[in-house]
């Protein structure tokens, strides 16, 4: 059982930043729904809410609408069959609560940064993915389908950018969302296997 800890705070032995405190503002993804006067409250007895549980992943998708549980369903199993990448469900703080957290061999166990969370908020499914200054700038120059997507790219413009790390979250609302997110996931998989911007790729001692 996944004992239910927050995300580790940044230290200099990291090479990555922590989880943001709250979810980014994107055109992609809106503000933090928790910080909404007008947003519904969360249950804190749900699956999702609940920190001290053991939710499973169908405890967590048992918790969305029927349309935001089968492009969770899909983005999960389309990002597993992605080269080595593995999913669990875990604790990832009062903002993100319970997330299915993807993980790549290439990222290292020390780091704060796992490959990619899908955030099963019954109140609106996201999708979070890490990415280094070098990751963005050899997706955009060299993927032009991706470039041109403005879903992508205001993800990530907005997205806050602490030590040197983009943290973009998007809102999935539909099949073409499922399906671009997916070839972004796949094109950072690209990078860390060319070496481009890999998860080790920050040295804390160099940031102001």
């Amino acid at each position: 059982m996944t004992v239910p800890v927050d995300p580790p705070p940044h230290s200099e032995s990291q090479a990555t930043p922590p989880l943001p405190s709250s979810l980014p503002t994107t055109p992609g993804a809106d503000t933090d729904p928790q910080s909404k006067s007008n947003a519904p409250p969360v249950d804190e007895n749900s699956a999702w809410g609940f920190q001290f549980g053991s939710p499973t992943f169908t405890d967590l998708m048992n918790g969305l609408d029927s349309p935001a549980r089968a492009l969770a369903r899909q983005l999960s199993t389309d990002l597993k069959h992605l080269d080595q990448v593995r999913s669990a469900v875990r604790w990832r703080g009062h903002a993100w609560k319970w997330t299915l957290t993807f993980h790549h061999p290439d990222v290292p166990k020390a780091s704060a940064a796992d490959f990619a969370y899908l955030i099963p908020d019954p109140r609106g499914l996201r999708f979070a993915l890490p990415l280094t200054d070098e990751m963005v700038e050899d997706i955009l120059n060299t993927n032009d389908e991706l470039a041109r997507s403005d879903y992508i790219v205001e993800g990530i413009n907005d997205a806050p950018n602490p030590y040197q790390w983009h943290w973009p979250i998007w809102k999935i609302e539909s099949r073409e969302h499922v399906d671009t997110l997916l070839a972004l996931a796949a094109a950072k998989l690209a990078c860390m296997t060319n070496g481009t911007g890999d998860h080790n790729s920050v040295d804390p001692n160099t940031v102001a």
